[in-house]
Order: C-alpha cells, then sequence, then structure tokens
C-alpha cells in the first residue's frame, strides 16, 4: 500500500465514523432522577437533530460508573422499595 493509498482509506474512514459526544452526569439516588431524565431527552433531541454525530451518557451512580438505563431502572426499584 502506498502513502497515497494509506491517506485515502485513512480519510474514508474518517467520514464513516460519526463525531462522539460524551457527557457525563454524577447521580446520588432518587433525589437525582429529573437531572438524568432530562439529560437523557437532551441527547435523544440533540441526536435526532445531528445525526451525523454520536451521543453518548457516561453516568456515575452513588460513585461507580454506570450505564444510564441501569441507572434509571436501579431509581425506579428505589422509589418501589419507598411505596411498598
Amino acid at each position: 500500500m502506498t502513502d497515497n493509498q494509506f491517506t485515502e482509506a485513512k480519510d474514508e474512514l474518517k467520514q464513516e465514523v460519526p463525531e462522539v459526544v460524551t457527557r457525563t452526569l454524577e447521580i446520588e439516588g432518587l433525589v437525582d432522577i429529573d437531572k438524568l431524565v432530562e439529560e437523557m431527552e437532551k441527547i435523544d433531541k440533540d441526536q435526532m437533530e445531528n445525526m451525523d454525530k454520536m451521543y453518548a451518557l457516561d453516568v456515575f451512580y452513588g460513585g461507580k460508573r454506570s450505564n444510564p438505563y441501569f441507572t434509571l431502572c436501579k431509581l425506579l426499584q428505589e422509589l418501589n422499595n419507598k411505596m411498598n
């Protein structure tokens, strides 16, 4: 592979991989459920308006890295337990 072919292949790959915009959110417990839902709504809106980018949410729940959807489920579980 020549240098020119390598550069062309690299440029093509750059065009195929969208820019990833990552946001970080700290969640301590049920009191932060609104904050989590609001951020997820913002990301959903931004994704629909900017299809050339990918949006990601890094969540820290209780000081540990967590999946946003898992965190939301844990908060709902906490709410359910308080209601029982």
